[in-house]
């Protein structure tokens, strides 16, 4: 019934391939030179830079640890100089003595700051 044909064979002109090829080594030299662009700019790139004396450095000083109670502080450090009242949720105190300020989370010693000698 039907005569099946071959489709004909499609040729490009050789200009017609040229372009592609054209076209994709242009976008691969321009990838390659924004990442050697951003390798520069990051290589270039600065931060400030903080220094600080190191916290561990107490010297001779016994401070308070984390975790002991307002009676272990009291017992073993007197009475301190001065005290703030608590504040937040959770509360937290403050105690100061001499040479030191003690920050109470309930009734648990969180942090000891040591003063700086001026």
């Amino acid at each position: 019934m039907f005569k099946r044909t071959q489709a004909p064979a499609i040729t490009l002109p050789r200009h017609a391939m040229e372009r592609p090829l054209r076209l994709a080594a242009a976008v691969g030299a321009a990838a390659l030179a924004v990442f050697a662009l951003g390798a520069l700019v990051a290589s270039s790139a600065r931060a400030d830079e903080l220094r600080m004396e190191p916290i561990t450095e107490r010297g001779n000083m016994a401070v308070p640890a984390r975790g002991m109670t307002m009676d272990r502080v009291r017992n073993s450090f007197g009475q301190p100089s001065g005290q703030r009242a608590a504040v937040g949720d959770p509360p937290i105190t403050r105690w100061e003595y001499d040479g030191f300020v003690v920050y109470f989370e309930y009734q648990y010693v969180l942090h000891t700051v040591v003063k700086r000698v001026r």
